[in-house]
């Protein structure tokens, strides 16, 4: 029989700083990580908003409210970084292993398996990119059939302006920080969590509905609930969340695109 001063056995996630040996497949996250994300996220939304919405920020000229949204979005973004900074160091894991940004030792492949890893993971975002994209323009098809059309809000131009100061704040926002950030809270932290609790599949659609309830448009519901789902399903079947990261970066790089281009 142990004693009462036997230690409390723990189940690690990935590999902590000590070097004890993981379990892959037991990414204990625990709900204070949930909740404080969550919090943070509402919090920060919220706040945001009602900055913009102010009278003050309305006395401003169009560019200066859009600026005003840059700044607003670089600042949420710097504080979700710290957010998640903090549960690395609260659980004293490794940054970049405990959101699977690199390879934990066991994980480390021969340098045929990174190629064909790598081979694979390309071959899969262009597919699913490919995809997502045919599904949102046939979203778009039928919205605009019905005279269902996005508000101004809507419009990323409206949202960040049209200088090239602004484009350049708005493409590190939307193409850099936004993929990055999102997918370490969202497949990193909110998928790997349900995985745990529930069949993968309902795991993803489950993170893929928050994932775009995240986002706050009715208009393009829709299709960020099917990219959620591509992006969940990419996550779950590498073993990093850098192909993920990758295909929210393109679809992002694509609508910023279309957006620019519509301006010349």
């Amino acid at each position: 029989m142990a004693g009462k001063h036997s230690k409390k056995k723990t189940k690690p996630a990935l590999r902590s700083k000590s070097g004890a040996s993981p379990v892959r497949s037991e990414v204990m996250w625990d709900w204070f990580d949930v909740l404080l994300i969550s919090i943070t996220l509402v919090l920060a939304f919220f706040a945001s908003s009602t900055i913009v919405r102010s009278a003050l920020a309305q006395l401003l000229p169009g560019s200066g409210q859009a600026m005003l949204r840059l700044i607003l979005v670089l600042v949420f973004y710097v504080i979700e970084i710290l957010v998640v900074v903090y549960i690395a160091h609260r659980h004293n894991f490794k940054f970049f292993t405990l959101y699977r940004l690199r390879a934990a030792k066991d994980d480390l492949e021969t340098p045929l398996q990174w190629v064909t890893d790598l081979a694979t993971s390309t071959i899969s975002v262009l597919l699913l990119l490919i995809l997502t994209q045919g599904l949102s323009m046939l979203w778009s098809y039928v919205t605009a059939q019905q005279g269902w059309t996005p508000t101004s809000t809507n419009d990323l131009l409206t949202m960040f302006g049209t200088s090239t100061a602004s484009r350049a704040l708005a493409v590190l926002c939307v193409v850099v920080l936004a993929p990055f950030i999102e997918e370490i809270i969202f497949r990193g932290v909110f998928l790997s969590t349900f995985a745990t609790m529930m069949a993968p599949a309902l795991a993803v659609l489950i993170t893929a509905l928050l994932f775009a309830v995240y986002h706050a448009s009715l208009w393009a519901f829709v299709p960020h609930v099917i990219l959620g789902i591509a992006l969940g399903a990419l996550a779950l079947r590498c073993k990093t969340l850098w192909p993920a990261i990758a295909l929210h970066a393109l679809y992002n790089a694509v609508l910023m695109a279309a957006a620019f281009y519509l301006t010349f």
